[in-house]
């Protein structure tokens, strides 16, 4: 049932929205008064995938909104929507969805041409991108727990071994790894605790409640060119990121200038 997850937005808003709405002439569902359009489908969706699926596919997708349907409906007969946690869910939900719709479309308005972006690309590697990387053959434990963290990193600084760590914790739900890994498969923090250890030395590093210990037995120097898959493919995310993180900067000072705003804690 993965397209529930995709259906969830639609859901959300049609349970906010007007409840005596015109019936539109595109209806390809309906479930007692709630109806599926092909137009909403098609919101739904990246373009030309509803137009390009098998219709066996459509089948399930549309089985997957029926089933959501009705269990939306069943939940809304009990009064469950009227609950205060589901009407915060609710709004939340909804503001969300339009924000992220918001963005969505302007985005898409800001969107450079293929040759201006390519420019900004080449620009980008030039002087900001980290040309040269690291691969390394590592034991790595990752701990959720932080006194358990310090507990194996004491013990790992008194002599004994990633394994022997692992195997005395492993009930407490310790994780070992074992083997090569990219600057793209650890966390910003670990790899630079790598990159600036010696060989066999252990690090540590934390992140948003997990702590990884680690060291490496041996390391390999990659150079990236702007051509290569890998720096092409970062580089884009990372101006993607930074032209929508502009935009919510510009939005949000906009609306801020205007709106009236009332904080109480």
């Amino acid at each position: 049932m993965k397209n529930l997850w995709i259906l969830l937005p639609f859901v959300l808003l049609a349970a906010c929205g007007p409840p005596d709405a015109p019936v539109p002439e595109d209806v390809i569902a309906s479930v007692n008064d709630e109806v599926l359009t092909r137009s909403e489908v098609v919101s739904l969706l990246p373009a030309g995938e509803w137009d390009a699926m098998p219709v066996a596919d459509k089948q399930l997708w549309v089985e997957d909104w029926k089933r959501l349907a009705l269990l939306s409906q069943l939940a809304q007969e009990e009064g469950i929507d009227q609950e205060p946690a589901a009407q915060s869910a609710l709004a939340n939900g909804r503001r969300k969805i339009l924000a992220n719709m918001l963005l969505s479309r302007r985005l898409q308005q800001l969107e450079p041409a293929e040759d201006t972006f390519e420019t900004q690309m080449h620009e980008y590697y030039q002087t900001q991108y980290e040309k040269t990387r690291f691969e390394f053959d590592i034991q790595r434990l990752t701990i959720h727990d932080e006194e358990l963290a310090q507990v194996a990193w004491n013990e790992l600084q008194s002599g004994a071994s990633f394994y022997d760590v692992y195997q005395r914790h492993v009930s407490d739900g310790i994780a070992y790894q074992r083997g090569a890994v990219s600057r793209e498969m650890l966390p910003a923090g670990l790899y630079d605790a790598l990159v600036e250890a010696a060989r066999f030395e252990a690090v540590r590093a934390a992140d948003d409640g997990r702590y990884d210990l680690a060291r490496y037995t041996s390391r390999r120097k990659i150079d990236l060119g702007f051509d290569h898959p890998n720096a092409r493919s970062e580089i884009r995310r990372r101006l993607e990121l930074q032209r929508e993180q502009e935009l919510v900067k510009r939005l949000i000072l906009e609306r801020e200038a205007t709106a009236e705003i009332v904080i109480e804690l």
